[in-house]
C-alpha cells in the first residue's frame, strides 16, 4: 500500500524515540488488543510487554482541541516491522470514533482510502479494557509481597 501524501503520524514506542509514520496497517491483525477475543499476555507475538503496552495510554486523544496541535503520538501495530511501523487498525478505529481524535479525522477526510478499515469481531471501548485482566485475588497477592502492579 502507498500512500504518498498520505497521513502522517507519530508512533509511540514507550521509552524509544517518537517517529514519523506514513501508513496505517488498515486490515486488523489476528492479535491486536483492540478486538475484544485478544488476550494479550498469550496472544501477542514476539515476547509481550505489559509495561510497553500500558505505556501506551500516551496515544489515546482527549478529543478535541489537542489532537489539532500535532505531535500526537499513535499505536503502531505489533505486526509492523521496525523501521515500516504501520498505524494499529484497532487504535485507529478507535481514535476516529469514541476517541474523537479530531486531527486523525481530518487526515481521514484528506485521503479517505488510506483508512478503509477491516476490522475483526467486537473491539474493546477503551484502551484501558486492552490490558491484560488480573482477578481481585491475583492484585491481592502482588500487593502484600510488595509489588505495586506494574509487572511486564
Amino acid at each position: 500500500m502507498n500512500n504518498a501524501g498520505g497521513p502522517k503520524l507519530t508512533i509511540q514506542d514507550a521509552g524509544a524515540e517518537a517517529k514519523v509514520v506514513e501508513r496505517v496497517h488498515r486490515i486488523q491483525c489476528a492479535a491486536c488488543p483492540w478486538k475484544k477475543s485478544t488476550v494479550p499476555e498469550r496472544d501477542i507475538p514476539g515476547g509481550y510487554s505489559e509495561r510497553r503496552h500500558r505505556g501506551l495510554v500516551g496515544t489515546i486523544s482527549g478529543g478535541g482541541c489537542e489532537s489539532l496541535l500535532g505531535g500526537r503520538p499513535m499505536m503502531a501495530c505489533h505486526e509492523s516491522p521496525v523501521g515500516e511501523e504501520q498505524a494499529c487498525a484497532g487504535w485507529v478505529a478507535y481514535e476516529l470514533c469514541e476517541g474523537n481524535n479530531i486531527g486523525l479525522r481530518l487526515r481521514a477526510l484528506r485521503n479517505p482510502d488510506a483508512f478503509d478499515l477491516v476490522l475483526d469481531g467486537p473491539q474493546h471501548a477503551r484502551i484501558e479494557d486492552t490490558f491484560p485482566k488480573r482477578s481481585k485475588t491475583h492484585k491481592r497477592t502482588r500487593a502484600s509481597a510488595g509489588h505495586s502492579g506494574g509487572a511486564e
